[in-house]
């Protein structure tokens, strides 16, 4: 199993690591963690440099979580990889994408130009860009904020 439930069933944890891709759908043992993790391409970009938040519970919890302009440039990308039978997920990808960069437009501008930087491969761009300019509300892909990302 490459996730587990509390026995309250209210929480889900799934385990994922960083894979080439070759390796996409198998299950990967982390011996040294004693699971099973699904492999998930394009994620050591998204683990990469990653910021503190707290969650708000009833006692608090500072969490680690990924750069939310690195997650909204993996989530299109990710998008890009969906088979179509995955058409529900793909919406969810790029919704989560669009909310998320709305944000970073509005109030933390500059946290993309490092994160688009950041990505490792100029194929990785290319797929961003193509779920961007598919998938989302072009107001946001022509944000003057967003220039810096090479439109054809």
């Amino acid at each position: 199993a490459t996730s587990f439930r509390t026995p309250d069933k209210k929480v889900k944890v799934d385990f994922l690591t960083p894979i080439a891709s070759n390796k996409v759908g198998k299950a990967i043992r982390l011996t040294k963690h004693g699971v099973h993790a699904d492999g998930l391409k394009y994620l050591g970009y998204l683990i990469e440099e990653p910021v503190s938040a707290a969650l708000v519970t009833q006692y608090g919890t500072l969490v680690t979580i990924p750069q939310p302009a690195r997650f909204a440039f993996h989530k299109l990308i990710v998008a890009t990889q969906r088979p179509s039978m995955q058409e529900a997920k793909r919406r969810k990808d790029v919704s989560q994408a669009a909310l998320i960069l709305r944000y970073l437009l509005e109030y933390r501008a500059h946290d993309l130009r490092p994160a688009w930087d950041a990505l490792p491969h100029a194929s990785w761009k290319r797929l961003a860009l193509r779920a961007a300019v598919d998938w989302l509300d072009p107001e946001i892909v022509e944000h003057n904020k967003l220039s810096f990302i090479k439109r054809k």
